[in-house]
This record gives structure tokens, C-alpha cells and sequence, in this order.
């Protein structure tokens, strides 16, 4: 045989067989999966942008791997790690783009009368649909953000039409709801701050109509409070999903800096332990099934409003966070 001709058999086999090349083939392969659901689903929107930048993301990290890492680690990271992370990011997408297929279970603790009368006199009361939409329930404590959060999940700023009222004050009083304008079956509900003398912590729960959303985003400062506790421990009883959601982190990181003098990486660290102590402290209340997110509404705002991370924020929770609430209100849908 020609030595030119066996030497590029000879490479082409070698590529062929080797990781790099298997490593762009499942790329290859789960990135046709996502331009084929896009075609068939609604018009491409900020998350799937961002989605689509954490897989090239993912590919950039594949490729490091390749150059660095053994034979066997690549190998398990071609054959498992990118098609399970590409596989999830279309199901994620397709949970976002699905509408529920099946109404809002009410707790049996709740529904002394039929479920469906209970879901009817929801919606005349308050508007809310418990059939064809996911409400998310976005509580907690006055001043801790939640409007700004409600707006930056949507892609608004507070000044932009249909967004949520921000300020210092108690500026929601009654319960207000928010579509996706994105996603016309996702509903975001921003609830008075618990604990004001216009809604007691006892009544809370029941008087807000809490106990009909898919999940519950308890929004928390620099310390969780008893009321919020209170909030998670009756969404448990009523087997209600519930996250804890630590926002404002940007504020409290230029805080951190600026008062104690610290270099970025150092006052990261400070924010890492204080999210340590936070869970410790959930731990110790009971609350170890309850994850907790650290977040910031600015940095949510980039992901769903401007399709681009700037840099001028640290990226804590944000995605995981997301990602977390769609799939689980969707398996409680299922």
C-alpha cells in the first residue's frame, strides 16, 4: 500500500476514534436536537439564548478537558457528561414552552370541598388560573426585593410598561400577578410582605391564597426571619414546593468591599460563608430539604432581559435557580 494512503487511513481512524472527535460528534448531535425543537416551539426568547451560550460554555470546558485530562476521564466525559447536560437543557426547554397539562393539585388539607370548587372560587377571587397556567408564589418579607425579582425574571426594568411597583415602602398590598411575556402560562405572583401590620404572619398563609401556587420563592435578606420559617414549614405540610431565595447579594458583595476593605475574591469568600451559615441555620430549623439560592436581581435581569452577562455583576445562583423552580412545578404538573 502506498505509504501516503495508509498514513491518512491511519489518521482518519485516529480521529475517528478519539475522544475530541466523539466529543464533537455528541455536541453535534445534541445541538441538532436543539435547533430542531426550536423550529417547532415559539421564537427563540432571551433564556434560550443564554442556554444556547452555556452550551457553547460546556463545549469550551469539553475541549479543555480533552487537552488536559486522561484517557478514561475524557472518555466518560464524551460518552456521559455532554449528552446529559445537552439532554437536560432540551428538557428544560421543553418545560418552559409546555403549557400544564393537568390543573393545580389542592392539599386535602385544604380542600374540606371539592378541589375544582376550590380552584373556581380562587380564580373569581383573585384571577388566578389553576388549570392552564404555573403560578409562582414570590414571598417573604417587606423590602427584601421581591418586585425587583418578579421584574428581572420577566426581562423588565422597574420603569418598563407592566412591570412590578419597586420601592422602599410596602408597595404591593394586595396579591398582583405578572405573565411571562415569553411565556403566557408562566404567572409570577408578587404577595404583600408578610408580617406587616395589614397581614398578620398567622393569616398569611391562608388570607394569600398561598397554598394554590406550584411553588413558593421565599424571599429573604441578610437573615432568615421566623416568619419565613413559618411561610416553608406550612407549604411542607401542604407538600408545596419551596425554595429560599437570598437576593440583593450584588448590594451586600459592594458592601462587604467597601467596609471591610476586601479585594473581590476576598469578599466572595465572605459571601460563600455567609451562605454557609444561612443553610446551617435551615439545618438546624428542620429545613434540610429546602434548598437555598443566592441571588441578585441584576444579574437575573441580564440573563432574561438583555441576553448577555455585562461582568459588572458576580454570577452566583441565578441559572440553577430558575432551572430548579420550571422543573419541579412541572413535575407536580406530570
Amino acid at each position: 500500500m502506498n505509504r501516503s494512503v495508509f498514513n491518512a487511513q491511519a489518521t482518519r481512524q485516529t480521529k475517528v476514534c478519539s475522544p475530541s472527535f466523539r466529543l464533537g460528534s455528541a455536541v453535534e448531535i445534541r445541538l441538532f436536537d436543539l435547533l430542531q425543537f426550536f423550529l417547532v416551539s415559539s421564537p427563540p426568547s432571551a433564556i434560550l439564548s443564554i442556554i444556547l451560550i452555556m452550551g457553547a460554555a460546556l463545549v469550551k470546558i469539553g475541549a479543555a478537558l480533552l487537552e488536559a485530562a486522561p484517557a478514561v476521564i475524557t472518555t466518560q466525559v464524551v460518552e456521559r457528561v455532554i449528552p446529559a447536560v445537552f439532554d437536560g437543557i432540551v428538557s428544560l426547554l421543553k418545560k418552559m414552552s409546555t403549557p400544564p397539562n393537568q390543573p393545580k393539585d389542592i392539599p386535602l388539607a385544604v380542600a374540606k370541598q371539592d378541589p375544582k370548587e376550590i380552584r373556581e372560587a380562587v380564580r373569581k377571587a383573585i384571577g388566578m388560573d389553576c388549570v392552564g397556567k404555573y403560578n409562582f408564589g414570590v414571598t417573604g418579607f417587606t423590602g427584601t426585593g421581591k418586585s425587583s425579582f418578579i421584574n428581572a425574571v420577566r426581562g423588565l426594568k422597574p420603569t418598563d410598561d407592566g412591570a412590578a411597583t419597586v420601592g422602599i415602602d410596602e408597595t404591593t398590598l394586595t396579591l398582583q400577578s405578572y405573565p411571562d411575556p415569553r411565556y403566557p402560562h408562566i404567572v409570577y405572583w408578587d404577595t404583600p410582605g408578610c408580617g406587616t401590620t395589614s397581614v398578620p404572619v398567622k393569616e398569611y398563609f391562608t388570607t394569600q391564597k398561598l397554598f394554590c401556587f406550584d411553588c413558593l420563592l421565599i424571599i429573604v435578606g441578610n437573615r432568615i426571619l421566623e416568619s419565613d420559617l413559618e411561610i416553608a414549614r406550612a407549604a411542607l405540610d401542604l407538600n408545596i414546593p419551596v425554595f429560599f431565595v437570598r437576593s440583593q447579594s450584588d448590594k451586600s458583595l459592594r458592601d462587604v468591599m467597601e467596609n471591610e476593605e476586601l479585594e473581590l475574591d476576598e469578599a466572595l469568600e465572605k459571601m460563600h460563608d455567609m451562605k454557609k451559615t444561612m443553610r446551617a441555620y435551615l439545618d438546624s430549623q428542620g429545613f434540610a430539604v429546602v434548598r437555598l439560592f443566592v441571588i441578585s436581581a441584576k444579574v437575573v435581569f441580564e440573563l432574561f432581559g438583555t441576553e448577555k452577562l455585562s461582568g459588572q455583576y458576580e454570577l452566583f445562583d441565578e441559572r440553577s435557580l430558575i432551572e430548579s423552580v420550571i422543573t419541579v412545578s412541572y413535575a407536580g404538573r406530570s
